[in-house]
């Protein structure tokens, strides 16, 4: 009796080590908890609005945390992080910074444990500035601007295109570009007309020696 009670025992275990893909009991719908991120760099995601009351929100992506040191807020520590966009005005590219606390110059807004955070006027300056499509999600990418503390959105995207920032700069060389062209034309003009004058004050001179004569 205890011998065949040995060979079931036996013959189960035997059978589970062989059968380890198999799920006993009842299934259930397990989701996997490790978030597969879209970009491997840095990105702030702005939401879609999907409709009346959507929030205008900012996420960032893991890099973009790591890019710019972004920190879980922890009341017990106190830490927390801020983020703040602008606009670089000699260049017009727009910007982005992170601040470990508040600064009374520059509207900075806090980062949840999400890491992301929602205002409508950053949403709206941001749209205006790519002229982006708010009926999809958009991706603003950027990298580090060299001995700054901020750093450049170079572009933006959605799952459909690539959106370049608007050349807000070129009208501006355009210009100077004109007035230079304006200036060498006025050199140009001021060298004949003193060649003009020279000649003809050399004409007088010799004029007058003759007469002399």
């Amino acid at each position: 009796m205890f011998s065949m009670e040995l060979d079931k025992l036996f013959n189960i275990i035997n059978f589970l080590k062989h059968n380890k893909m198999i799920d006993w009991g009842v299934p259930t719908n397990r989701k996997s908890s490790t978030k597969v991120e879209k970009f491997n760099t840095p990105v702030v995601t702005m939401s879609a609005l999907s409709g009346k009351g959507s929030g205008r929100k900012f996420t960032f992506n893991k890099a973009a945390i790591d890019a710019l040191g972004l920190v879980s807020p922890d009341k017990e520590t106190g830490a927390q992080s801020y983020v703040t966009f602008g606009r670089n005005p000699e260049t017009g590219d727009v910007v982005l910074m992170a601040l470990t606390e508040e600064n009374e110059n520059m509207k900075a807004f806090k980062t949840n444990k999400s890491y992301s955070f929602s205002d409508k006027k950053t949403y709206e300056f941001i749209t205006n500035s790519f002229s982006l499509n708010n009926d999809v999600e958009n991706y603003l990418h950027f990298e580090v601007v060299e001995n700054q503390p901020y750093f450049m959105i170079t572009n933006a995207s959605n799952d459909n295109t690539v959106i370049e920032q608007a050349p807000v700069v070129e009208e501006v060389a355009v210009a100077q570009e004109e007035v230079q062209e304006e200036a060498v034309e006025l050199t140009s003009t001021f060298e004949s007309t003193e060649t003009s004058l020279n000649n003809v004050s050399a004409e007088e001179e010799n004029e007058l020696v003759d007469d002399q004569w």
